[in-house]
């Protein structure tokens, strides 16, 4: 069997012909539509294999290394997307559901009431960020699919799926995902961080990394500990560049 990054690019190809034809008018809508649901359903379940969790990649120890940073900026409320209409965990969320603090539900009962409410993108966004920060990956992936469906553009949806993309193996494609996050909202700390780790680490391209790292330095809402794992990569990004 081809390893993860392969597959992981065979899918990727797919959409991206898959976008080609629609364009073209090879394919109908409903036609694209079912196919777009089968390739991005295949690259959920290759994103979920245990295969991400290894240590022994080249890219290991940066999966250790920042996954306090991660959840810390997620825990500062920098990480949040700052269109209008997005909340951070424990806001009350409307929408044409009742208002809810997120605070005092489990992740079930927040899968019910996404299953009940599918149209209120905000809601499906905190539960993918609650799987996403405790690393449950493909329950993560599915709901920013959905996200991304309902709001192609969602800086928060594209920067994580890029992130996951890459502990996946598969470096490009993730950049490129992180890329799109920044292009929609340049002010998303979050994903000057991804983008740093992914070029410093994943693409080994420590030159490329250093103005994503000095960007993400620029915040003066950085709590310490984050800023010095931001300093610690540059410094290294700098020292190989």
């Amino acid at each position: 069997m081809s390893g993860i990054p392969e597959r992981l690019a065979q899918v990727q190809a797919d959409l991206d012909d898959l976008d080609v034809q629609l364009a073209a008018g090879e394919l109908d809508a409903p036609t694209a539509h079912r196919l777009r649901t089968t390739y991005e359903a295949e690259r959920a379940e290759i994103l979920a294999t245990d295969e991400i969790e290894g240590t022994d990649r080249p890219w290991g120890r940066v999966i250790a290394g920042v996954a306090i940073v991660v959840i810390g900026l997620v825990g500062a409320g920098i990480a949040v997307a700052r269109s209008a209409d997005e909340r951070n965990p424990g806001d009350l969320i409307t929408g044409g559901l009742p208002s809810v603090d997120l605070t005092t539900i489990s992740n079930e009962e927040m899968e019910e009431v996404v299953a009940g409410f599918p149209e209120v993108a905000t809601m499906r966004l905190a539960l993918a960020d609650r799987y996403f920060n405790d690393a449950q990956f493909s329950d993560a992936l599915r709901h920013y699919l959905i996200v991304l469906d309902q709001e192609p553009a969602n800086p928060r949806a594209l920067a994580n799926i890029g992130w996951m993309t890459y502990l996946s193996g598969e470096s490009e494609i993730g950049e490129r995902y992180v890329e799109q996050a920044l292009a929609v909202d340049a002010g998303y700390s979050q994903a000057y961080f991804f983008l740093g780790a992914i070029r410093l680490y994943g693409l080994e391209d420590p030159a490329g990394a250093i103005t994503p790292l000095e960007a993400l330095l620029m915040f003066e809402d950085l709590p310490a500990e984050i800023r010095a794992q931001a300093e610690e990569l540059l410094a290294e990004a700098r020292a190989g560049a």
